[in-house]
């Protein structure tokens, strides 16, 4: 009997940009009802390779296969028609389109053949969104609605069309544990019904749960495949990153010196008299599923938005910001959850963005670019920035090297107090260590920083103290003595309170 040929081959795929080889004779292979990962640190060429695969670039050498037939994706359409779906980490849809726009954009459904059928489309939005068990307003232009919402309408725009192959570049980087469940079964659902699933994720106890098999890749160079049943974490580390990861201690830094107190904080229906305080030296976590009001919360502190109600006092001085640019020079910086939209400006080189906040330390009148070349490119050596190229525009490095940019942003602006809102999103386990060691770096000096993420196990490894908030309110603030996730769990899903 001769064996079916596989959904998908890649074989000997090579692509270079100027001055680096980002794949090099890497070979990759689909099968069937198969979950199939792709595992490496940022720059290590996964989603080049996905791009690939997506018509969205073309290979220097090498050939695709699909069903043992040689294919050639010439753009996005090509790969679409073949029936091979991208959900890109940087999510695609149009900011002023409502989530039902985004999901049927070109392709809506008509009913007379000639007039567009928007209750039909609706109707099969709401059914595809139903299985997340989240309340997404569909009617409403997308900017509107929270990242992790957005995703969860990215990944329904996949299951839309007929795909046989779907590639999810970090589909879960902004989601609940329990939208990541749910995810997971509806991947099941895919893998029983023969397609085949790409899944892109830094998150090693995911690839664990979800994937078949996992293709690590390192340098632009293909590594290794294993079966996930034979592997374990700590191997794919080795793999992936040429050594084993220390995890250190937790030590705090915190000081009974408050550096920032929020005080009945509200804002619309998203933000619900929160209070809180933060202390120099401490990192305090802010947990919460999707929709508590956490990044709606940080904003008022960065100044983004006015609140309606309450009052921030800094250093013990009260405080109201009319703008970021108050909050800046008050000594606080944020980075974003959305980095692409709301922390970068692509297309200018590190050095540029690094230095927007703070244009006025080197303008004599004239910028003096020495002076500002030393301090950015000192600041890109204690992160690590990779490459090492601070002329370089910024929409050219990876994921996580954008948002080690955006840190390097704040260090030079000296910023005493800093949000990190989802700082490791999209980022690989090595890279999370050095912004880990970083955030300490920074509390031992002095900072005080908020850490709002959505992977509890990062709350745990990195707070003092844990807010958790739900629906818009604060419902505990816990020490990190003994702290569970299930702790956490209890009060962002359930009604409670505890100081």
């Amino acid at each position: 009997m001769t064996a079916e040929p596989e959904l998908i081959t890649l074989s000997g795929i090579e692509q270079s940009f100027p001055g680096v080889k980002a794949l090099q004779n890497v070979d990759f292979h689909l099968r069937k009802g198969e979950v199939h990962a792709l595992l490496g640190e940022n720059g290590a060429g996964k989603s080049t390779l996905l791009s690939i695969l997506a018509g969205i670039r073309q290979p220097d050498s090498g050939e695709i296969h699909m069903n043992g037939d040689k294919v050639v994706f010439r753009c996005p359409a090509d790969s679409q028609n073949a029936g091979v779906h991208l959900i890109h980490q940087e999510l695609q849809l149009i900011p002023m389109l409502t989530a039902v726009q985004n999901m049927f954009l070109a392709h809506e459904q008509r009913k007379f053949k000639w007039f567009k059928d928007s209750a039909a489309m609706y109707r099969k939005a709401a059914e595809l969104l139903k299985p997340f068990q989240v309340d997404i307003k569909l009617d409403v232009p997308v900017s509107h609605i929270s990242v992790a919402q957005r995703q969860l309408v990215e990944i329904a725009r996949a299951m839309l069309g007929n795909a046989s192959v779907i590639a999810m570049d970090e589909p879960t980087s902004s989601l609940s544990p329990g939208e990541c469940e749910n995810l997971f079964r509806i991947i099941d659902d895919m893998k029983r019904q023969g397609k085949g699933v790409i899944y892109v994720s830094h998150r090693l106890n995911e690839l664990m749960r979800v994937s078949d098999r996992i293709t690590i890749l390192k340098d632009g160079q293909y590594v290794a495949t294993v079966n996930t049943k034979e592997t374990n974490t700590e191997e794919l580390i080795r793999l992936m990153v040429g050594r084993d990861l220390k995890v250190e201690e937790r030590i705090s830094s915190a000081t009974d010196e408050v550096a920032l107190e929020a005080s009945n904080l509200s804002w619309k229906d998203m933000v619900k008299d929160v209070s809180f305080t933060l202390h120099k030296g401490e990192i305090l976590g802010v947990a919460g599923l999707v929709g508590a009001g956490r990044s709606e919360c940080m904003r008022l502190v960065a100044g983004l938005e006015k609140p309606e109600t309450g009052s921030l006092r800094l250093r013990g001085r009260n405080v109201a910001f009319s703008s970021p640019r108050e909050a800046i020079r008050a000594g606080i910086g944020m980075l974003p959850e959305d980095r692409k939209r709301q922390g970068i400006v692509k297309w200018m080189s590190v050095i540029q963005n690094a230095s927007l906040p703070v244009l006025h330390k080197y303008a004599k009148p004239l910028i003096r670019e020495s002076r500002r070349a030393s301090d950015v490119g000192r600041f890109a050596k204690a992160v690590n920035l990779s490459p090492p190229d601070i002329r370089r525009a910024i929409g050219k490095f990876s994921g996580g090297n954008q948002q080690k940019s955006i840190l390097i942003k704040w260090l030079c602006a000296e910023s005493s107090i800093l949000i990190f809102d989802e700082p490791t999103r999209g980022i690989d386990v090595g890279a999370k260590g050095e912004i880990y060691d970083l955030m300490r770096t920074l509390a031992d000096r002095g900072a005080s920083i908020i850490l709002v993420s959505s992977e509890l196990p990062e709350i745990l490894r990195m707070s003092d103290r844990v807010m958790v908030m739900r629906g818009g309110e604060r419902t505990a603030i816990l020490d990190n003595n003994g702290l569970t996730e299930e702790d956490i769990m209890k009060y962002a899903a359930f009604s409670g309170e505890k100081e």
